[in-house]
């Protein structure tokens, strides 16, 4: 058997996702946290008891991206989703994963008022392009 060598074989990263209120301090349990691509569900979790997800590995362009001028994205991006009862659900976008490492993500859940269960707000929160890539300015040239 054949084995790949390691500049064939694709590119990891990892995502990790911590669901808090109280602006970091209290963790929370059994938040649904979702993890897509574009369009595409890529995963489903609960947080555990720290407020925690596993740990997601995930598809990412080669490092060598990174490391040369380009208007290549080096990254993957991913849009993560988070629902708890009694809390306004948040969507955030553009999720930086970059090859070879864990990004860490902590969302902060803002509590209901006291006489609603539920609601149909949900806080949306886009993150900009990386400042070394974008549409409009590619990468930085010395």
């Amino acid at each position: 058997m054949r084995s790949v060598p390691e500049q064939d074989a694709p590119a990891q990263g990892e995502l990790s996702v911590t669901v808090t209120t109280a602006l970091g301090a209290l963790p929370l349990l059994d938040a649904l946290v979702t993890v897509s691509r574009k369009s595409v569900l890529l995963h489903h979790f609960i947080t555990n008891q720290d407020g925690l997800t596993p740990t997601v590995t995930v598809s990412t362009p080669p490092l060598e991206l990174s490391t040369r001028p380009g208007n290549e994205m080096p990254y993957t991006e991913l849009n993560v989703r988070v629902f708890l009862q009694g809390y306004y659900a948040v969507y955030r976008t553009g999720i930086e994963v970059y090859p070879n490492q864990t990004s860490y993500l902590q969302v902060d859940l803002v509590p209901l008022p006291a006489d609603e269960k539920t609601s149909e707000i949900e806080i949306i929160t886009d993150t900009p392009p990386h400042q070394l890539y974008s549409e409009t300015g590619g990468s930085i040239s010395g």
